[in-house]
């Protein structure tokens, strides 16, 4: 199975919603072995942190992907550039399950269910 999860924070800012996600995200691999991807912004904050960057992890089956133009955030130009970039990647893509952290990648999830009627 494949999974998509949009986050629109990562690092190098690190809170509850990117905690959040990248748990899940790994007990998904670990436990069941599916492929999960999670889309995420090209953040340019210079804050330091011990955090999972952009990259693929557990034998590729955890990919971390940055999608849009580099910005920082908050930053509502970055955050919209980003929502149109995860939704054309979205429906690149085939996923079996989506699923969105907070109201602004939430918005996707009705646009990329009209747009692809499988799931």
């Amino acid at each position: 199975m494949k999974i998509c999860m949009i986050n629109d924070s990562w690092t190098p800012l690190w809170g509850g919603g990117p905690s959040h996600i990248w748990e899940v995200a790994n007990k998904l691999v670990v436990n069941y072995n599916y492929q999960v991807d999670v889309i995420v912004p090209i953040l340019t904050n210079k804050t330091s942190g011990n955090f999972p960057k952009l990259g693929n992890y557990l034998n590729n089956r955890l990919r971390i992907i940055g999608v849009g133009k580099p910005s920082e955030f908050p930053n509502i130009v970055g955050r919209i550039n980003f929502l149109f970039s995860a939704l054309i990647y979205c429906l690149k893509n085939n996923y079996d399950i989506y699923h969105a952290q907070y109201v602004m990648p939430a918005l996707l999830l009705p646009v990329i269910k009209i747009l692809k009627q499988k799931i």
